[in-house]
């Protein structure tokens, strides 16, 4: 079907935005065409130009040089040696040779070189057939097949001047080679007052050094930040001959592949025809700015802006400031929208507007010494707004948090103060309003061999159930709150006995306090006000952690073939044990923090501090028992792990773990789902006291082959639990393949799961690679699912497949990528699954400047 009249609109609104990012650039109509890149860097110069079509530079008090004019030539005065030593810059030292003659005045300071020459100073080198020295300005003037090699470019023309000590450069027809970037133009200069910014006008830049590149751009006036950024204006890219694109400014970063301009021309049953386009802007070394402007011809026109500032990149405690909007008017939600219509379908039934946006404030920023604060902010529309136009971003995360935290930092304690807020009412949240903690680092108690930390904090919690989400009414409701103050210390004596064993006992109290115990929500007097009944708890904790190594080595196994110098075997046992009284039992306290049952295949913290659920804290005795084993050998004098695993084991002695009485109010609260089979059958186990065995194992016997895997085995029901398992290995320099295995069942929290997935990459040649991925679900009870009509229907256990051909053309690698995969669109119950064509061309020089052409077919 024809393109609607809407993406020509949104081609010249596109033009507009860019225009109006860029006000205040000059542009000269009638400004000669730039010259073509011509011969590589090592082949003969390109002939300059005629003098009348070369732009006048800006004016430089420190010029006083026509390029037109030819040098003078001097009459020997002196000998060879003496003229190459009165040549050279006083106080240097300098190398000058030559086929033709030296000739030097001490008195003007001027000297002539011809024939040939070469000088070295000052790790540059220069090359040219005439070069004219001038010791009071510190000018060369360099002449005829010029090349000019520093320690990161390298400069070729028939006319360049460069100065020694501020190693400015000016130049008429020029080549340069810098980085990743090739370039081309009728004049070049160094900003006098910005040394490290060099200037090109009319320039052509490509990243290939052939004669016809397939890919360059032309610019009437270039800036060149070393290091930092390229920024054109007045641009017109162009693929061969054939222009496809301008710019009124371009600004590419040499850091980062995040700026520039791109584009996603598409089809796809959810949106249309659709456009995307961003448009990246450095405002300095710190700021840059992106703006999108989208149009998808279902759901209509969309646009945002990220503004980012960024201090010190190295520095995790420095400053960083990021700010990102997208606002779309959601044509499926007009109140004159067709409801008959196929894109129907893809409206949810809680998006009560049009005007759909996403809007999130980031940043980290010092406000004195070993201080800072940290901002999360994230507002919504609605549930779905991400997953719609940023389905990537809502996989990582579908319910943001929104938190503003200040720390001040010592190296024996911290103070923070953090205030949890729910802004997106669609969204459960515990409010924090705020919560101030005082953190004591684990350290020596004056000049004891005795060890201490602690904590003390209060909190004004405040729970605040979601409005209806999904038609779900248990996740309604007022909420509650109250005031918890809390403060925890302990004291270890860490020693080590016959020289082998390491036994570190600790000792602990808390004590905390609650405002309200909210075990009655509807208990309110006759004015409307809550009834609140306060509670305190305290809390003695005593444990132990122990551990040895017992090692036997074979020195004698020796395996050039796989690498094998000598094994050793690595024997770890370990013992964590925790032992827990308190006053006053969790189900006394309807709390804010309680800790989910069977939440994780992981044996869980048992330590204070590490365990912070507050609120659900019982008596309890556990004691975890684990062993290590490792098998080594020696690898370029280091040790190597061959092997390297982990078993572990909890015994609860009071049957924490797998009790029915662990806040079950909560799971319902969480809307977690829950198996009454399987908890009493945990329950009534007689292997209760035990949690799951869980295994961490890896295998590395040479750099090319990886094993990882990581199980759990609950021994109250008898089963597997999870089973984790990443194989990676090359069979060949030219082909990597990676199996991969993820396994759950009889959770709590998870639905069951037996997900495989098969990937591999194949290098043909050098300019031919191929590529894929497949994951595939063979659990029956995932792959069945229920109609609106009530029958069943088996889905297809491929749920995602990717094939890609990679064609390398030297600066570009241009790949064509088939994937089919399921969506998180269901018709009539039943998941649709969408097929994506992808045309990719990226520039090697910058692996982030890609074009990209996408078609979408949803079957």
């Amino acid at each position: 079907m024809p393109l609607p009249r809407y993406i020509l609109q949104l081609a010249i609104a596109t033009l507009l935005l860019a225009l109006a990012a860029a006000s205040g650039v000059a542009q000269d109509p009638q400004a000669p065409s730039s010259p073509q890149l011509g011969p590589t860097l090592y082949d003969p110069p390109i002939i300059p130009p005629p003098p009348e079509e070369i732009p006048a530079m800006p004016p430089d008090p420190n010029e006083g040089f026509d390029p037109t004019v030819p040098a003078p030539q001097f009459t020997p005065l002196i000998s060879d040696e003496e003229a190459a030593a009165a040549a050279a810059p006083s106080g240097e030292s300098i190398e000058i040779r030559s086929d033709g003659d030296i000739n030097a005045d001490p008195a003007t300071g001027l000297a002539v070189v011809t024939g040939n020459v070469q000088i070295r100073a000052r790790g540059d080198e220069i090359f040219a057939d005439y070069v004219m020295i001038n010791n009071k300005t510190r000018d060369l003037y360099c002449r005829g097949n010029v090349r000019i090699y520093t320690a990161t470019d390298i400069y070729r023309g028939e006319s360049i001047d460069y100065n020694w000590d501020t190693k400015e450069r000016k130049s008429l027809d020029f080549r340069l080679a810098g980085g990743p970037i090739l370039s081309s133009g009728l004049t070049l200069r160094t900003l006098p007052e910005k040394p490290n910014v060099q200037q090109i006008r009319k320039g052509v830049f490509s990243t290939e050094n052939v004669y016809s590149p397939t890919f360059r751009f032309k610019a009437n006036t270039v800036n060149v930040y070393e290091n930092e950024k390229v920024v054109l204006r007045n641009v017109t890219f162009y693929i061969g001959d054939v222009p496809f694109m301008w710019l009124p400014v371009y600004v590419q970063s040499l850091r980062s592949d995040k700026e520039g301009y791109s584009w996603l021309p598409g089809y796809s049953d959810a949106f249309g025809y659709f456009l995307l386009n961003r448009y990246g802007i450095i405002l300095n070394d710190k700021f840059s700015m992106m703006l999108n402007l989208d149009y998808r011809q279902n759901r209509g026109f969309a646009g945002g802006v990220n503004v980012q500032y960024v201090g010190n990149p190295k520095d995790t405690k420095d400053k960083f400031f990021d700010f990102t909007s997208y606002v779309a008017q959601d044509n499926i939600y007009e109140q004159d929208f067709d409801l008959s219509s196929d894109a129907a379908n893809y409206r949810y039934a809680n998006v009560n507007s049009a005007t759909r946006f996403d809007v999130s404030l980031k940043g980290r920023s010092s406000y004195m010494q070993d201080s800072w604060y940290l901002t999360d902010i994230n507002v919504w529309s609605d549930p779905y707004v991400t997953l719609d136009f940023f389905p990537s971003l809502y996989s990582l995360n579908r319910e943001p948090d929104n938190v503003v935290e200040a720390v001040q930092y010592t190296p024996n304690w911290t103070v923070n103060m953090l205030v949890r807020m729910q802004i997106n009412s669609f969204f459960e949240a515990v409010e924090r309003k705020p919560e101030v903690k005082w953190e004591a680092k684990r350290g020596r108690l004056f000049d004891t061999p005795i060890t201490y930390e602690g904590e003390t904090g209060m909190v004004n919690f405040e729970r605040r159930f979601a409005k209806l989400v999904d038609n779900n009414p248990q996740r309604t409701g007022t909420g509650y709150s109250n005031f918890r103050y809390d403060t925890f210390h302990q004291f270890l004596y860490p020693r080590q006995y016959f020289n082998f064993l390491s036994f570190t006992p600790r000792v602990g109290v808390r004590g905390t306090y609650w405002s309200d115990n909210n075990l009655n929500l509807n208990d309110y007097d006759s004015e409307g006000n809550k009834d609140t009944d306060d509670a305190a708890r305290f809390v003695f904790n005593a444990g132990f952690e122990s551990s040895f190594k017992v090692s036997r080595a074979w020195p004698e196994i020796k395996s050039q073939q796989f690498g094998i110098d000598g094994i050793r075997h690595v024997f770890e046992p370990f013992t964590n044990a925790q032992f827990v009284y308190t006053t006053l039992d969790p189900e006394d306290i309807r709390g804010m923090d309680d800790r989910l049952p069977f939440a994780s295949t992981s044996l869980p913290s048992i330590n204070f501090p590490a365990y912070n659920t507050i609120d659900d804290i019982p008596t309890m005795g556990v004691v975890r028992m684990g062993i290590r084993n490792k098998i080594q050998t020696k690898r370029d004098g280091a040790n190597w792990d061959l092997i390297d695993w982990m078993l572990a084991v909890d015994y609860d002695f009071r049957n924490n773990f797998s009790s029915t009485q662990s806040n079950l109010q909560y799971l319902t609260d969480a809307n977690v789902r829950t198996s009454s089979s399987l908890l009493d059958e945990r329950s009534n186990s007689s292997l209760r006291n035990l949690s799951s065995i869980v295994s961490d194992f890896r295998f590395r016997p040479v750099p090319w082959v990886t094993l990882n895997s990581k199980a759990a085995f609950d021994p109250t029901l008898g089963t597997i639990t999870q089973f984790d398992t990443d194989l990676i290995f090359m069979p060949m320099r030219a082909l990597q393949l990676g199996v991969g295995h993820r396994f759950i069942q009889d959770s709590l929290l998870y639905p069951d799961s037996n997900l495989f997935s098969i990937n591999g990459f194949y290098r043909l040649n050098e300019h031919w690679q191929f590529s894929g991925n497949l994951i595939l679900d063979t659990d029956d009870s995932t792959n069945t699912v229920t109609t609106t009509n009530g029958s069943t229907q088996k889905l297809d256990m491929i749920r995602s497949q990717q094939y890609s051909v990679h064609h390398d053309m030297s600066s570009w690698i241009v790949s064509l990528t088939l994937k089919r995969s399921q969506s998180n669109v269901y018709i009539d119950g039943v998941p649709r699954d969408d097929t994506s064509v992808f045309l990719t061309f990226t520039l090697k020089a910058f692996p982030g400047a890609s074009l990209s052409t996408s078609t979408f077919n949803s079957n």
